[in-house]
């Protein structure tokens, strides 16, 4: 964070601004959306919400559930992956 301006005190909240962020935004609609938010839960790039290659294919809330249900906890363990998922369905 940053002051504003000099005109008021250091310790004032309202003085304060968060930093700007630069760089590309991602659309929330990429189909690689799971994939590039959450590189810790998919290392191999493979295997995201809107796979292409699947044989069979699933619906968000069948693939949620089994994402949820599997018995390596690392997605159900995610707080950030479970408001994903909440926002996506």
């Amino acid at each position: 964070m940053q002051p504003l301006s000099s005109d008021y005190l250091a310790d004032v909240l309202m003085d304060y601004q968060k930093n700007k962020v630069s760089g590309e935004s991602t659309d929330i609609f990429n189909a690689k959306l799971d994939l590039r938010a959450f590189p810790e839960l998919f290392p191999t790039s493979k295997h995201g919400l809107k796979d292409t290659k699947r044989n069979i294919k699933i619906g968000t809330r069948d693939y949620i559930k089994t994402r949820l249900l599997h018995k390596n906890p690392k997605f159900r363990l995610n707080i950030n992956y479970l408001f994903h998922c909440f926002q996506i369905q």
